[in-house]
């Protein structure tokens, strides 16, 4: 963050700077990343934002990770002079807890102040990400990016709001369908070869749609400038509403499953993601 003379200001600044990533451009990385990780490698590479929406999906009840759990606290910061704060995002004087030296870790983690500190993640949600259809996978993300207005006004919106909003949209069929599939004693892995055959009847349309007429996805553009894009510099565009548009594999392992066709991971190995997060295959929570 910045304040109003692009001086580094800390949690105290309203803005960010030219550096910063854009909210869009986090959301375009996410999918894109996403992408090519549920076409090729689920059960294979692990991806800890994915396996937290994950959780969300799967109504478990927490995701691992604070920055996308409905309250926090529990990522104190603890100095080597013995001074423990709240959280090591607002390592500052107004969330110093105390020092270890007088006073037990267990008192001041537990303290009254700290759990307001946690609470206050959920407490001070704005309206507009209390009528979130995404907040279940969001829940504001951190409070330290939390310092702009929503569209009405209202303070404490997340910065990076915009981009998270598209990512868990942009996921949320490959997500419902891994879902069903551990519901099912199934593998995760499997939602590689249910997108493959989802996808055939849109790539079809896709292959034989005119450069210039309308793109088959709904988007309303032409088909140049939607999912007929072929040059490298074009941002990366979301799927369609219902399964997406497999993207051609970028790494070394993603050309080579793509080579061999149809793959299905064993979740022996490839579960363990999902695993950690709390839920066997077949556990149907």
């Amino acid at each position: 963050r910045v304040d109003e003379h692009g001086d580094p200001a800390d949690l105290r600044g309203r803005s960010v700077s030219e550096r910063s990533v854009r909210p869009e451009q986090l959301g375009h990385f996410l999918s894109g990343v996403f992408d090519e990780w549920v076409h090729h490698d689920v059960g294979e590479v692990f991806v800890q934002t994915f396996e937290a929406a994950a959780a969300s999906w799967m109504g478990l009840p927490s995701t691992g990770i604070c920055v996308f759990d409905e309250t926090c606290g529990l990522g104190l910061a603890l100095e080597h002079n013995g001074d423990l704060y709240s959280c090591d995002h607002y390592v500052d004087p107004a969330h110093l807890l105390g020092n270890i030296s007088d006073s037990t870790i267990e008192a001041l983690v537990t303290s009254r102040r700290q759990y307001e500190f946690g609470r206050d993640k959920l407490d001070a949600l704005p309206g507009y990400c209390l009528d979130c259809d995404v907040r279940f996978a969001c829940h504001g993300e951190c409070p330290k990016n939390r310092f702009v207005t929503t569209p009405d006004g209202e303070p404490g919106l997340n910065y990076l709001c915009a981009g998270y909003k598209q990512f868990f949209h942009h996921i949320e069929h490959p997500m419902r369908v891994m879902v069903e599939l551990l519901r099912s004693n199934r593998t995760a892995a499997d939602v590689t070869e249910i997108l493959r055959r989802e996808q055939n009847p849109f790539l079809d349309e896709l292959r034989y749609a005119g450069r210039n007429s309308l793109c088959p996805c709904g988007s309303g553009l032409k088909t140049k400038k939607c999912h007929g894009r072929s040059t490298p510099e074009a941002p990366l565009l979301p799927m369609p509403v219902t399964v997406g548009v497999s993207r051609p594999p970028v790494t070394e392992r993603g050309r080579r499953a793509d080579s061999v066709g149809t793959r299905i991971a064993s979740l022996d190995r490839g579960g363990e993601g999902l695993h950690r997060l709390g839920s066997q295959p077949g556990e149907g929570k």
